[in-house]
């Protein structure tokens, strides 16, 4: 059975037109009422459930997955005053056109920013579920662990593409307290700083507070494929380490996969503790000691 191509601009009319209906009675309704956030929240968890069915294989459950996708989305539009019509406009701009040409026309520099809209942030949930759960196989119910509205994110973007996205969440190391000695033996002062990188945590002065605030761990951090090795990641995770919010929190902290050590002791985090699995993967907890600012 071929479907009617008009049934999409059917469907926004009659989601337009539950507007002010009973959400009692209307499930599209009480989507409506509780605003655009709630909605793109939504569409993203719909857009999810595509992911999982498309990596997963199954074409009729990618197609169901989908017609609830594109719902969410109507609905999205909706509640953001967005009429199908613009969508179409845009998408007609862009007929006959190709993509490597469009794509250098969106062009312009790198922005990193703190995500604050729903559309950061849904475009920081896409990447997430691009890296985590369809190339490197964490499950959804892991990854979408229902703690992001809890946490900071922040996104690397240029133009429509997004490139990097990370958050932030507050939080100790399990075993530590609030207003304790950040490290044993550590001070403010600067008399240790000759100690070398070969020196245990433990060992080193260092430029660090000597009581810990409320800490701060990073998780999630993600660069699209197509962004790898271009040092990106690193400056993504500078400009989060350089943000008021990161700079008042110790211990800054996260969970690192093993092979990417490396990449985190650039930036001045040491490993402590010993490897365990988390996704099925090896990680290690590492925390920052000493901010490394300059080009690696």
């Amino acid at each position: 059975m071929s479907a009617d191509p008009a049934i999409l601009a059917r469907l926004a009319a009659t989601i337009e037109a539950r507007r002010g209906a009973d959400p009692e009675r209307s499930h599209t309704a009480r989507l409506l009422e509780r605003g655009p956030a709630k909605c793109a929240q939504k569409f993203g968890e719909e857009a999810v459930e595509a992911v999982i069915e498309a990596v997963r294989g199954d074409p009729r459950a990618l197609a169901a997955e989908g017609a609830d996708t594109l719902y969410h989305f109507l609905v999205m539009l909706a509640a953001a005053d967005v009429p199908l019509s613009a969508v179409l406009d845009a998408l007609a701009a862009r007929e006959g056109v190709s993509g490597v040409a469009e794509k250098a026309a969106r062009g312009g520099e790198v922005e990193i920013h703190e995500a604050v809209t729903p559309e950061d942030r849904a475009r920081c949930l896409a990447l997430r579920v691009e890296v985590f759960i369809a190339e490197q196989g964490v499950s959804a119910a892991l990854e979408q662990d229902g703690e992001d509205p809890d946490c900071t994110h922040w996104i690397a973007k240029r133009g429509a593409e997004t490139l990097g996205a990370a958050r932030i969440k507050s939080a100790l190391p399990e075993g530590w307290s609030a207003g304790a000695a950040l490290i044993p033996g550590a001070t403010t002062g600067t008399a240790a700083d000759a100690a070398g990188d070969t020196e245990a945590p433990s060992q080193r002065g260092s430029a660090v507070p000597a009581r810990t605030g409320p800490g701060a761990k990073i998780q999630r951090v993600a660069v699209a494929r197509r962004a790898r090795g271009t040092g990106l990641g690193q400056a993504l995770m500078r400009a989060m380490l350089a943000s008021h919010a990161l700079v008042a929190a110790r211990p800054v902290w996260l969970e690192a996969q093993v092979p990417a050590l490396g990449f985190y002791e650039r930036l001045g985090f040491v490993a402590e503790g010993p490897e365990f699995l988390d996704a099925g993967m090896p990680h290690r907890r590492m925390i920052l000691i000493s901010p490394r600012q300059a080009p690696c």
